[in-house]
């Protein structure tokens, strides 16, 4: 149910001890149930198809995705909307199709992990016709890869995430 929780934050809200929940890690990934993703230092699990038939046949709920991608790129976009709310914006998923919008602010943000197609992700960016147009990348390689793409698209903005995470509430709603 909360595939961004981090091994430490799950152990402790299970109330298992770490060894424990070691053994049931190792157990469940021995099964190919699970599977080991590392995201920003943290230590997440992807449930694997044959984990979500299983939980479906035990009729164990398996919450449906609200954005388009992998862990990877949904642990940035829960990350960022967090971040967004704290500087009191109202961000949304998927609206026509982009990660994250706020309308009252003009604001809309692509998250990128390099797998999708970049540029039909820009195009959709420019379409929109928003004010301020982000494509956040998820790692430096592939910020390199959008800064080199963006150079004909003098609206978008393109940062690392973890850039974009220290930036102020004016400096994302106006134009850097």
């Amino acid at each position: 149910q909360r595939p961004l929780d981090g091994v430490d934050k799950r152990t402790k809200r299970l109330g298992f001890h770490p060894s424990q929940m070691a053994q049931i890690q190792e157990s469940l990934m021995k099964k190919g149930l699970i599977q080991l993703v590392y995201i920003d230092r943290k230590k997440l699990f992807k449930l694997t198809a044959t984990g979500k038939t299983l939980a479906e046949n035990l009729k164990i709920p398996v919450p449906s995705k609200k954005t388009r991608g992998g862990l990877e790129h949904d642990y940035w976009i829960h990350q960022t909307i967090q971040f967004l709310r704290k500087h009191e914006l109202q961000p949304v998923c998927e609206i026509d199709g982009i990660d994250i919008v706020d309308k009252s602010t003009g604001i809309a943000i692509e998250i990128e992990t390099g797998k999708s197609d970049i540029q039909k992700n820009i195009l959709k960016l420019e379409k929109s016709r928003f004010s301020s147009c982000f494509m956040l990348a998820t790692t430096k390689a592939v910020e390199i890869k959008l800064k080199e793409l963006a150079n004909d698209y003098p609206f978008l903005n393109v940062l690392l995430v973890k850039n974009f995470l220290k930036l102020t509430r004016d400096q994302i709603t106006s134009t850097l």
